[in-house]
């Protein structure tokens, strides 16, 4: 069985993988969002996962902690990787304590902003290009790219809530007011110097202004009607 899912809350994912392993179906690949399964005895493993040590890939020495605790690896693609282990063995929990989850919170934060951060920026760059090659296809990609970005940082979003929730952090250290604080200069700084830059520059700092705000002010007002 396959199955194409993007998944962006850890938690969400686990709670995903280890219902579907009671129900008998065992994971035995993931990448890009698809998830490989097997029939297996219900219930017979239970899994976590973790990001890789070394960028794309895991270091020897991580490898021999997690098999000598009997964790088995799942071939994945990516920053991300899965583990799996005999539920007969007990819970699996690669961070037990609050210190160690809060260090892997901020490592998973760190990638999301990094990577949104990228998007955004080559999106405003596909636009800028499009606009000073008049090439309206170009438009379009660039929009695939900016929406991207901001699945991206809806995940960031969501990782800092749960960091800030672990360590009891002040409402005062929400990212989100940083966002809308950066897309009003954006957009200030787009109308102040109409005058004097180009088209192809004034447009794609507007359009990553509307995004940071709009963004901004979407989370704020879900999180007051929740």
């Amino acid at each position: 069985m396959k199955k194409y899912r993007l998944l962006w809350d850890k938690t969400e994912e686990m709670n995903w993988l280890n219902d579907l392993a009671k129900q008998g179906w065992n994971l035995t690949s993931f990448g890009l969002g698809l998830y490989s399964f097997e029939r297996c005895q219900p219930g017979e493993y239970v899994y976590e996962a973790d990001l890789k040590d070394k960028g794309i890939r895991i270091s020897r020495a991580y490898r021999e902690i997690l098999e000598s605790q009997n964790i088995e690896i799942i071939p994945t693609v990516g920053y991300w990787f899965l583990v799996r282990r005999k539920a007969a063995l007990g819970p699996l929990e690669l961070y037990s304590d609050t210190p160690s989850q809060i260090s892997q919170y901020r490592r998973i934060r760190r990638m999301f902003g990094a990577v949104a951060a990228l998007e955004l920026l080559f999106s405003a760059f596909v636009l800028c290009v499009a606009i000073r090659a008049n090439r309206a296809w170009m438009v379009l990609e660039a929009f695939v790219l900016a929406l991207l970005g901001i699945v991206l940082l809806n995940a960031f979003c969501q990782t800092d809530r749960k960091i800030r929730s672990l360590e009891d952090a002040p409402q005062s250290a929400d990212p989100v007011r940083k966002l809308l604080a950066a897309g009003g200069v954006l957009l200030g700084c787009s109308v102040l110097l109409h005058p004097v830059l180009p088209v192809c520059l004034l447009w794609p700092m507007a359009f990553l202004g509307m995004i940071l705000g709009g963004f901004g002010l979407y989370v704020t007002w879900k999180r007051k009607t929740v």
